[in-house]
């Protein structure tokens, strides 16, 4: 590749992700009875069952890092619901 600086090269390295957790919402106003809002939290953890070597195009790659996407996760969401009789 440093040879030939006009040639491209992909390097990757793939993963089959499960992930274990929960979460809670919890609904600001009624439902029908104009604006909400929805606020929500989930935790968990996310765990690599099944990984593949590092791979350079079609090649094997030796001595690529230990990179996962393994561990601990937390994910806060924000939303906002507006009846279209209100407007």
């Amino acid at each position: 590749m440093l040879d030939n600086p006009n040639r491209s090269a992909s390097v990757g390295q793939a993963s089959f992700l499960v992930s274990l957790g929960g979460g809670l919402e919890y609904q600001f106003g009624t439902p029908g009875e104009g604006r909400t809002a929805r606020l929500g939290l989930r935790a968990g953890y996310m765990v690599s069952a099944l990984r593949s070597d590092w791979q350079l195009g079609d090649s094997a790659l030796a001595g690529g890092p230990d990179a996962s996407m393994q561990g601990p996760f937390l994910r806060l969401t924000i939303g906002g619901i507006s009846d279209s009789d209100d407007e």
